[in-house]
């Protein structure tokens, strides 16, 4: 029983990536939401294993506060074998908030970090 729950909610994970990656009309959004709630029933997505699709559904909503909470949450307790996305992915989608938001402070040093930790060959 317990497989069958995990097959369901990996299947849910992997729906809700791809009706993320192809949303785009009005109906869609109906659906969008259908199916979030639909996996709130079964999963927990406060876990990390749900946390880069919480993420891409709340920057889909709109709620960047949301986005960049759970985007930190992510970095700060990564772990490559639980995430789907690369550290190095993720610290680039951190700098695209930051310069949605305007923060020069933080964009500066978001660069700085991607320098020194990041270098290109």
């Amino acid at each position: 029983m317990t497989t069958l729950r995990t097959f369901l909610r990996d299947a849910l994970k992997r729906k809700m990536h791809a009706l993320l990656s192809v949303s785009d009309s009005e109906n869609d959004k109906k659906i969008l939401k259908a199916h979030w709630d639909e996996m709130q029933k079964w999963c927990d997505v406060t876990k990390a294993d749900y946390e880069y699709v919480g993420y891409r559904y709340a920057l889909w909503k709109g709620e960047t506060g949301a986005a960049l909470k759970l985007l930190l949450s992510m970095i700060g307790s990564y772990d490559s074998k639980k995430h789907i996305a690369t550290e190095q992915l993720l610290r680039k989608e951190l700098l695209n908030l930051y310069t949605k938001f305007d923060w020069d402070h933080l964009i500066d040093n978001e660069k700085r970090y991607q320098q020194l930790n990041y270098p290109k060959l």
